[in-house]
């Protein structure tokens, strides 16, 4: 009976929901930051992520943020690229297997993602004026 009161103050004692959740959420978090994760799958997709990641540089302010570049191949219809930035997807389109195609919708995925995380530091800095009125 002593072993099992003594297993329950021990349990109690040192299991904090609280802390348990905080601990997971640690998990969740990236440990790196400011990188391009290639998640493609074919050739295709890897020359569209070799030709954005040579195009593409982190606007100051935005080193925290990972970009991720997804690919889902379709044999009827080419390649589908994703490009997602924490989690919201950014940019999509359909890859065509001919050069000019994949260096013409690479330059417009760099445009777009830029244009999306500039947009993010100018929401940011709203809200932070914000905070403090």
């Amino acid at each position: 009976m002593k072993y099992i009161l003594f297993f329950l103050f021990l349990f109690f004692n040192f299991y904090n929901p609280l802390l348990a959740q905080e601990i997971e959420e640690k998990r969740k978090e990236p440990v790196f930051y400011g990188f391009i994760f290639d998640k493609t799958k074919t050739k295709l997709g890897r020359d569209f992520y070799e030709t954005f990641s040579s195009l593409w540089e982190f606007p100051s302010g935005t080193e925290h943020m990972n970009i991720v570049i997804d690919e889902q191949s379709d044999p009827r219809w080419g390649t589908q690229i994703l490009i997602f930035v924490e989690d919201n997807l950014i940019y999509y389109t359909l890859l065509k297997p001919r050069a000019e195609d994949i260096d013409e919708k690479a330059e417009e995925a760099v445009q777009r993602v830029f244009n999306y995380l500039m947009n993010y530091l100018q929401y940011q800095k709203y809200l932070e004026q914000e905070k403090f009125m």
